[in-house]
Parts: structure tokens; C-alpha cells; sequence
């Protein structure tokens, strides 16, 4: 990170190469917007969770946690955003509100790092704690968020 607070991205690319596993010493929030990509993550122990990556999905990611994406098609468009926060300025957000750490302490307590479908998904499940894990969630059942309209085709 270059800033001492945070960073903000947005990526897109074409023919991205797989990275190796790394881990960060800041909190990393990456939303999913296109691609053919399954996100594979290490608990603390070092056992791995592979999360094949829908549009809207959500990863959240605490400091020393290992991950990284495992391109399926690197061919395929890879859209993503990227927010980076430092663990210093996520200390002076609590002092204000711990709302403003609500997921990611949830996913640190937890080890749930995945929100699946955040877009559509997250007030009808009460945030990333409640969610179904990856094998059990249906896709293509989810309904878009208030105030959303489906693309044509798509089911409402």
C-alpha cells in the first residue's frame, strides 16, 4: 500500500496470470465483477477454501490471511475493485462506530470471507455470517436488490 489509511481500485484486464498465494498486512475488500474466476483462501491453519466467483460476490480479507485468484479462462474479461484499508485506519473508524468494521470483524471471527451475490443477497440474509457456504448456495435464484431491475433474459 502506498497511502497510509487506504486504497481504491478498479481493474480490468485480459489474459491475467494466476498469482502465487500472498497475504497482506492490510485489510483487502475485493468485489467481484466479471470474470472466470475461483478465489482460493487459507484459514490461519493453512487449509485452503476455493469460492468460484459470481458477479456482485464480495471477498473480504484480514491481514496475513494467504489467498489468491485462480483463473478458470484467462482469456475471459477479469473485472474487479479493490479496497485496501491499513489496520490503523480501521482502528480510528471503531473509535467512531464499530459499524464501520461490522463485516470484516465478522469474517475474521468466523473465517467466513466470501459474501456471495452481495448485491442482491445481503439484506435478505442478514450480511456474510448467515449466508449458506459456497456448495450449498443456489445460483441463478437470487433476485435483484431493491430498487433493481434484472437485465433482459435474467430472471427477476
Amino acid at each position: 500500500m502506498v497511502s497510509s489509511d487506504f486504497e481504491v481500485y478498479y481493474y480490468s484486464d485480459k489474459n491475467f496470470t494466476t498469482l502465487k498465494p500472498h497475504a497482506h498486512d492490510y485489510y483487502e475488500c475485493y468485489l467481484f465483477i466479471e470474470g472466470d474466476v475461483t478465489m482460493e483462501i487459507f484459514n490461519p491453519e493453512g487449509t485452503p477454501s476455493r469460492y468460484k466467483m459470481s458477479p456482485g460476490d464480495l471477498m473480504l480479507v484480514p491481514p496475513g490471511i494467504m489467498h489468491h485468484a485462480l483463473m478458470n479462462n484467462p482469456e475471459a474479461n477479469y473485472r474487479r475493485f479493490l479496497f485496501w484499508i491499513s489496520k490503523s485506519c480501521c482502528n480510528r473508524l471503531m473509535q467512531e462506530s464499530v459499524d464501520y468494521m461490522y463485516l470484516i470483524q465478522k469474517a475474521e471471527a468466523f473465517h467466513k470471507y466470501i459474501c456471495l451475490a452481495l448485491l442482491s443477497l445481503t439484506l435478505a440474509l442478514g450480511g456474510c455470517g448467515n449466508k449458506q457456504t459456497p456448495a450449498e448456495t443456489p445460483r441463478g435464484t437470487e433476485a435483484p436488490a431493491a430498487g433493481a431491475s434484472a437485465e433482459p433474459g435474467e430472471k427477476a
